[in-house]
């Protein structure tokens, strides 16, 4: 008996040891990691992805500089850090991935989806909203869905826009095309009476072809625009872009530089709905 006894605390102390020697240097590597925040105070930058997405994102093609309603949102963020912002190209698909290689810091815009906050983290507070809006001719009526009805519809096919439109107005004549450009080209010539895509993006198309208005439709359908950062135990820097994003949302802040982002663009930001749900 004394024997299993030995026995019994040798395999105890065995197993004891053995996942010493396994887990602590897992832990000292974890914790040999700088945070997010920690590099960034290290390095003296912001590094955040940017996209040729206007008015988000856009690149000046004489000065290469970027500009738009996010960048001028780094660019308040590092001012308030004491560091530079440091923009670097990427794409909606490969924002998720530049975050976990370390690529980027931040993305600003994205929508914080559930397959997407499998590999990120999100703030909690808005960025900004984009709704379901159109682009319609001056002399139509269109406030609500129901006003579509009997109007030729032009969607990208198979976009959200489409699926929507679809499902709540079955017997709708929806017209769908492969590409923006060639839905924006039916709007212009005639073929169609509207073209739905995320108002966000609508005033380019507007402007573009200088025809139509921008309106939302009622009951309105919207998606949060948010921040994403790498996965990771610190939230400092997580925690410290909500509070600023909180703060430039309800201050204002981020609709001033969406009118100035589009303003810069030759678009008159009176003509193009908000950005600020609680404004619609």
């Amino acid at each position: 008996m004394k024997k299993s006894f030995v026995r019994q605390w040798g395999i105890v102390i065995f197993t004891a040891i053995f996942l010493v020697m396994v887990l602590v240097p897992a832990t000292q590597v974890a914790a040999g990691e700088m945070s997010t925040w920690e590099t960034i105070k290290k390095r003296g930058s912001i590094r955040f992805g940017v996209i040729q997405s206007e008015p988000e994102f856009y690149k000046n093609p004489k000065t290469g500089e970027w500009g738009g309603i996010y960048v001028a949102a780094g660019q308040e963020i590092a001012d308030v850090m004491g560091v530079r912002p440091e923009p670097v190209e990427t794409t909606w698909g490969n924002a998720v991935a530049a975050l976990q290689s370390g690529q980027i810091d931040t993305m600003f815009g994205l929508v914080p989806t559930p397959k997407r906050a499998l590999a990120a983290d999100f703030i909690n507070n808005p960025l900004a909203y984009s709704a379901v809006g159109a682009i319609s001719h001056q002399g139509m009526t269109l406030e609500t869905w129901e006003d579509l009805k009997d109007a030729k519809i032009g969607v990208i096919m198979g976009a959200s826009e489409d699926l929507f439109i679809t499902k709540r107005l079955p017997d709708a004549k929806i017209q769908r095309y492969p590409t923006i450009n060639e839905a924006i080209a039916a709007f212009q010539s005639g073929r169609s009476d509207c073209f739905v895509n995320v108002h966000i993006a609508l005033p380019l198309y507007r402007h573009k072809i200088n025809k139509g208005k921008v309106v939302l439709i009622k009951p309105f359908v919207f998606q949060k625009l948010s921040v994403a950062v790498r996965r990771e135990p610190d939230k400092t820097w997580r925690d410290f872009l909500d509070t600023c994003v909180s703060y430039y949302y309800t201050t204002g802040k981020i609709q001033e530089w969406f009118e100035e982002s589009l303003e810069s663009l030759g678009i008159d930001p009176k003509t193009v709905p908000p950005i600020m749900k609680e404004r619609w």
